[in-house]
């Protein structure tokens, strides 16, 4: 099957990937890992304040890293989930196509904690699932 027709199509001999298909895959890639962050962030209750110090960075530093997915190296990826709670990268890979498919958008996890609700929503799209952190203020 011919890139051209499908995207997401395996790589075929030499026949040239599409930028389009690449940019997805690495935005992919750093949606997941922002997301595994985040995640072990939130599951360890550490504050900003307290990885900027045990990383020796400064805390704006670590704001702005965990504001949004970034280009992040391995390097900084495996010194952030350290430093939240000793945990290692583990990496592995996927066919896309071997993905259950859903044939609708839906929540299927919410995480919050006291004062400030911090929500991670996986959406089930018919790619693998981005999730997305939305932030709101309790009264």
């Amino acid at each position: 099957m011919s890139q051209s027709n499908l995207e997401l199509a395996k790589p075929v001999d030499s026949e040239a990937i599409s930028p389009r298909a690449l940019g997805y895959v690495t935005e992919n890639a750093r949606a997941e890992v922002f997301d595994l962050v985040v995640r072990n962030c939130i599951e360890s209750g550490i504050s900003n304040a307290l990885l900027a110090k045990r990383m020796g960075k400064d805390p704006a530093q670590i704001s702005r890293l965990l504001g949004a997915p970034g280009n992040w190296t391995i390097d900084t990826i495996a010194k952030l989930l350290f430093a939240i709670d000793g945990r290692f990268l583990n990496v592995d890979s996927y066919w896309p196509e071997d993905e259950a498919r859903a044939n609708m958008r839906h929540a299927t996890c919410f995480v919050e904690k006291a004062k400030l609700n911090v929500v991670i929503v996986r959406y089930n799209a018919p790619r693998r699932p981005v999730s997305k952190r939305c932030l709101s203020w309790t009264n």
